[in-house]
């Protein structure tokens, strides 16, 4: 519904000038433990970037070079800009999926109150031995592909979310 995208663009773009907004043209990789509280912040994917927004893990090997543990990912909307990216996949790492969240790799993650909209590939995906993660109170909507995919990823728990037209 090509309608529905920019109804949503034009409502992330109100809500980013009322909470403020950051535009980037590679994604944010969280590789440490701890707590990213982005406050309620807004990410949009510049145009031609062909990047994810958020990875959090190893973005730089295929097989990631280490396991990221005990983190927390909460309050962040992300707009990825998928009908002006040129690939679903990243510009540089060819095997990296332009997904609004990436989680490759990781144990004991929690991911909370976001929203992500319009992604080029999927809304959030878990891959490459993943274990332990939360997906909690969360929406997913008109992504490409999946709104949520959890791919060689065991353990986990998915509450309370809202998938729509992925």
């Amino acid at each position: 519904c090509y309608t529905m995208k920019i109804l949503i663009a034009l409502f992330l773009i109100w809500m980013s000038l009322v909470a403020g907004a950051r535009e980037i043209d590679d994604f944010v990789n969280i590789a440490e433990s701890g707590t990213y509280d982005f406050g309620g912040k807004t990410l949009f994917i510049k145009s031609g970037a062909n990047t994810p927004a958020i990875v959090i893990g190893d973005p730089f090997n295929e097989n990631p070079s280490f396991i990221i543990k005990d983190v927390i990912l909460k309050n962040v909307t992300i707009y990825g800009n998928e009908q002006n990216q040129t690939s679903e996949y990243h510009s540089k790492y060819k095997f990296l999926r332009n997904n609004g969240i990436t989680i490759r790799g990781g144990q004991n993650i929690t991911v909370e109150n976001v929203v992500v909209i319009g992604a080029r590939s999927g809304g959030l995906v878990t891959e490459k031995n993943s274990s332990n993660i939360k997906i909690l109170n969360s929406t997913f909507s008109e992504n490409y592909f999946d709104g949520v995919a959890a791919c060689e990823t065991t353990d986990s728990q998915f509450t309370n979310l809202i998938l729509a037209r992925n």
